[in-house]
């Protein structure tokens, strides 16, 4: 046989099919197609993560934010508050100040009175017979001269004008005095409950001006407890350090300088007091007592202004009163 054509050479390979061709063509452009559409979803999956993250940027911002402006808020409103504060005690005590000074002068001129009425009684005593009306007329007029006196003594110590005599204090001391002489005056049905610290620093000021002040505050405390009821009164001494964060504090009628002190808490059960009579319990002549002076807490106040201490005052009706007084000490040493 004769050999015609390369179609019959050993080894010739087959010419491809037109149909694979057309096949491989189709998966090689569909390859392409998905190649590029999987560039443009991942393309398009970290934009969206992108956005996502400055989405998440942008709320915790907004979160910080809010957060920011939540506590300014509340700030504020503590600073308008505290600012509040702070003027109606500015009000007060440049009312306060302005009573006392006058009530100062008054009481001054009047005790100059005061001292010549109880003279002339004194030299009218030694013009009659001992013992005669006329004698007891001024005797009469000598005790009501002392009484007087006796007003215009708290008039100057409300004012912080009174003479002081400062010496070594102990305080621990005072309240035990005055707690032995007024157990036997106090009515039957009001307990003391002494809780006293066993070594108190010694303060330096006036030893009759401060046992004053203590025996005020514990008449006070006996009288408002109601008759016929469990009356209890406490009191507390202790030594304490006293810082700026705590004079801002509410409760403060008379705020010390920061400082070192002995402090004094007389605690009753009694009736308390409206936030009405609260606010004026130590004005000079305010008074819910049929017979009071209004006098007594006042002078307290002065008493303690003229020793750079403070009074700190609580009290809710029904719920008794807590009076503290605060006197400026020694820190102990060591």
């Amino acid at each position: 046989m004769t050999w015609t054509g390369p179609a019959d050479a050993p080894g010739a390979e087959a010419a491809p099919d037109a149909d694979n061709v057309q096949h491989l063509r189709e998966a090689n452009e569909s390859l392409v197609l998905a190649t590029l559409h999987a560039q443009t979803m991942a393309l398009a999956s970290d934009q969206a993560a992108a956005r996502v993250r400055e989405a998440n940027e942008h709320l915790v911002l907004a979160t910080v934010h809010a957060q920011m402006m939540t506590d300014l808020a509340e700030e504020a409103v503590v600073q308008s508050a505290y600012r509040s504060r702070l003027e109606a005690k500015l009000v007060e005590t440049q009312k306060l100040e302005t009573i006392g000074a006058l009530a100062g002068g008054v009481a001054h001129d009047f005790n100059n009175l005061i001292t010549a009425i109880m003279g002339y009684a004194e030299l009218g005593r030694l013009a009659v017979p001992p013992g005669s009306d006329l004698a007891r007329c001024f005797d009469g007029i000598d005790k009501a001269a002392a009484k007087a006196g006796e007003l215009t003594r708290q008039l100057l110590a409300y004012s912080g004008k009174g003479v002081r005599e400062e010496a070594e204090v102990d305080l621990g001391i005072i309240v035990k005095e005055a707690v032995q002489l007024l157990s036997v005056s106090i009515p039957s049905f009001v307990a003391l409950r002494c809780e006293l610290a066993e070594r108190l620093p010694v303060l330096k000021g006036d030893r009759t001006q401060v046992f004053q002040i203590v025996m005020n505050l514990l008449t006070n405390a006996a009288e408002a407890c109601p008759a016929g009821a469990d009356g209890r009164i406490t009191l507390t001494t202790r030594a304490r350090e006293v810082g700026p964060g705590e004079l801002g504090a509410a409760g403060w009628f008379l705020a010390p300088a920061p400082g070192f002190f002995v402090t004094l808490e007389v605690a009753d059960n009694g009736a308390g007091m409206t936030p009405l009579v609260l606010a004026r319990v130590l004005e000079p002549f305010f008074t819910t007592k049929p017979e009071g002076h209004g006098l007594g807490l006042a002078a307290v106040t002065g008493i303690l202004r003229g020793h750079g201490g403070g009074l700190r005052v609580t009290s809710a009706p029904g719920r008794g009163s807590s009076f503290t007084l605060f006197l400026p000490a020694r820190p102990a040493p060591g």
